[in-house]
């Protein structure tokens, strides 16, 4: 096992949601083990980062996130998982909540690859 990374403080969100991204992206070339470690990770940095009360969700955005997570949830312990279904819902996730909300990463739906 790799040693924990030092931190000098926390990572910015943006970093974070970035990182979400990226993960995502590379689902579709990982085997299937990758796969879920890839949306265990992803998922982790969704629902530790992106539901803090410190952002501010709408009701109805709220009610999508969450709607989302819980499908992310499944699809993340299901085999084979649907990557396509899996990229999908992390959007619903990270676009109203870091893009719309906070104004971040404008135009980064294009960008990916799922």
């Amino acid at each position: 096992m790799d040693p924990s990374p030092v931190r000098v403080g926390p990572i910015p969100l943006s970093d974070r949601i970035d990182t979400t991204w990226e993960l995502s992206n590379v689902l579709k070339d990982a085997t299937r083990s990758g796969q879920r470690h890839l949306m265990r990770r992803a998922l982790d940095i969704l629902q530790c980062d992106i539901l803090r009360p410190s952002l501010p969700l709408t009701e109805p955005q709220l009610v999508v996130v969450m709607m989302a997570l819980t499908e992310l949830q499944h699809e993340a312990v299901r085999a084979p998982p649907d990557i396509a279904l899996f990229c999908g819902h992390d959007t619903l996730v990270i676009d109203p909540s870091a893009c719309d909300t906070l104004g971040l990463a404008a135009g980064r739906r294009s960008q990916r690859e799922c």
